[in-house]
């Protein structure tokens, strides 16, 4: 029951906190951009790309959480940094 509290709330802030608030935190976390950051007219490149590794440490993480053995405990780690570095550094270079 807590793993399902857990994923609500978690599901809540990567999507629905992103459309109804837009919060400056969630472009980075929203699991679709359907309104990309624009800079001067332009898609902010550096975001979109960042937002691509955010998505591949989530694909790491949870890949890494149906195996076992070593290979989990790597695959997870691996994603969990990729996620929460791609994370800070959207933020870090968001043109908001």
């Amino acid at each position: 029951m807590a793993l399902i509290v857990i994923g609500v709330v978690v599901l809540f802030f990567t999507g629905m906190a992103y459309w109804m608030w837009n919060a400056e935190y969630a472009h980075a976390t929203a699991l679709m951009q359907v309104h990309p950051l624009e800079d001067l007219d332009t898609v902010h490149q550096q975001n979109v790309i960042l937002h691509d590794v955010y998505l591949l440490g989530l694909i790491g993480l949870f890949a890494g959480l149906s195996l076992r053995g070593d290979l989990r405990r790597r695959l997870v780690a691996a994603g969990a940094i990729a996620t929460v570095a791609a994370v800070a550094a959207q933020l870090a270079v968001a043109p908001l």
